[in-house]
């Protein structure tokens, strides 16, 4: 029992604190044994390294698995070469550390708050007012496509130079509206009009041909796998665009009269046509509108809370 109670004189330094502090943020745990300057330069790797990446995410505005899982799998060998260092460091160090000017609680927190916590929020600020946006879906208008439940990245920057062309899908927003998800089938200067749920631009049908049956990605099985299996799928080819998948219930959506689609205008119609009958089914909006382009399921959760991974990274067309 004495040897048990044994344990020699306390090290100043925590390894538990030291752990605690480069979770935290790495090279912090280095600063609280004493190593103010490689403590920075082990945060500014860090740093550099998740920035690009994060820039690369940006950019692409989705890192497929296989580069995200070799980024987690490096970041967490280098956290734990840290762990290792900092025991090594802490035995030497032993009962004699004297604790400096920088080993205070304040020190730690402004560290924290102002090379870690306070660059990740502002620029996540900046990159969700600039670059990146979400929205969820909670209806069926796209449905398959999207299901309600899926949460979608949206480029902001996507129509930035040059206007939605017919056969786009974007998401647009009125105002006092939430955003919706839509595809561009005529744009300005066309007349358009709906006969028998199909859209006439121009005075002509656009193209269509009767697929033999609806394979979506990632769909899964239950309730919604019988709802995908009441609806006719046809592909749809845009006047002077490419083609793309759209749904049909049997119920044809109603329609106005044939209108010209205004300057600085576009025509937007959702891929599940037999979905709704209201104007967001069928309407005519100002490009100012426009919010972006939608690229990926980023997060889905089913109706009844249940997540669903697989849709994760399905690329929206």
């Amino acid at each position: 029992m004495d040897g048990l109670q044994n344990h020699g004189p306390r090290a100043p330094r925590s390894y538990a604190a030291a752990i605690a502090l480069t979770l935290a943020m790495p090279g912090l745990g280095h600063v609280y044994c004493g190593e103010l300057l490689l403590g920075l330069r082990l945060w500014m790797g860090a740093f550099l390294v998740l920035s690009a990446s994060a820039a690369a995410w940006v950019y692409w505005l989705f890192v497929p698995w296989l580069p995200l899982a070799l980024l987690g799998t490096v970041y967490a060998l280098y956290l734990g070469w840290l762990f290792v260092d900092l025991a090594e460091r802490i035995e030497r160090l032993g009962p004699a550390y004297v604790p400096g000017p920088m080993n205070h609680v304040p020190v730690y927190l402004t560290l924290f708050c102002g090379l870690w916590a306070g660059p990740f929020l502002l620029g996540q600020s900046v990159v969700r007012a600039a670059r990146v946006a979400a929205v969820e879906i909670d209806d069926e208008a796209m449905f398959p496509k999207l299901l309600e439940g899926d949460i979608v990245l949206v480029d902001r920057l996507a129509f930035s130079r040059t206007p939605p062309v017919e056969g786009d899908l974007v998401v647009v927003q009125r105002p006092e509206e939430r955003p919706r998800i839509a595809r561009v089938v005529a744009t300005a200067g066309r007349s358009v009009q709906l006969r028998e749920g199909h859209p006439v631009v121009d005075g002509e049908p656009l193209a269509w041909e009767p697929l033999e049956a609806l394979r979506v990605p990632n769909f899964g099985e239950g309730p919604l796998a019988l709802t995908l299996a009441s609806l006719t799928g046809y592909l749809e080819r845009a006047l002077e665009g490419g083609s793309y998948v759209v749904t049909y219930s049997g119920r044809a959506p109603r329609g106005p009269e044939p209108a010209l689609v205004a300057t600085g205008h576009i025509f937007v119609m959702s891929d599940n046509r037999g979905a709704s009958d209201d104007s967001a089914l069928f309407a005519q909006l100002p490009l100012e509108a426009v919010v972006g382009r939608p690229r990926y399921v980023w997060a889905s959760v089913s109706t009844d809370g249940e997540s669903r991974g697989s849709r994760v990274g399905v690329e929206i067309e």
